[in-house]
């Protein structure tokens, strides 16, 4: 599987406790994420299957060379659905609300 995996590009610049980055206003990035490889089926990625959650996950953490990018851009959009960046909807407003916590 790590065949179809492209460079690591240089993660965005992002400001102390801020997930708004420019970069994530940007959606370039997302030609070379891994769930946009003809090998994936895109349906993981928005599946109510928990095994399938989980190999959504398993790709973004093992093989995607975008994902904290995708992340930050999840979390800017507020997106509601779906795995992205290898976070879960609720794993990710976890991650907003410590966020938001740190920033108080």
């Amino acid at each position: 599987m790590t065949a179809f995996m492209s460079p690591r590009a240089a993660e965005p610049p992002r400001l102390p406790g801020s997930y708004k980055s420019f970069e994530s206003r940007s959606t370039d990035w997302m030609a070379d994420a891994a769930c946009r490889h003809p090998s994936v089926d895109v349906r993981l990625f928005h599946s109510d299957s928990l095994a399938r959650i989980a190999e959504a996950k398993a790709i973004c953490v093992e093989f995607c060379p975008v994902r904290e990018r995708c992340l930050e851009y999840a979390l800017v959009r507020d997106e509601p659905d779906g795995v992205w960046g290898g976070l879960t909807p609720e794993a990710r407003a976890a991650v907003k609300a410590a966020r938001a916590g740190a920033v108080s």
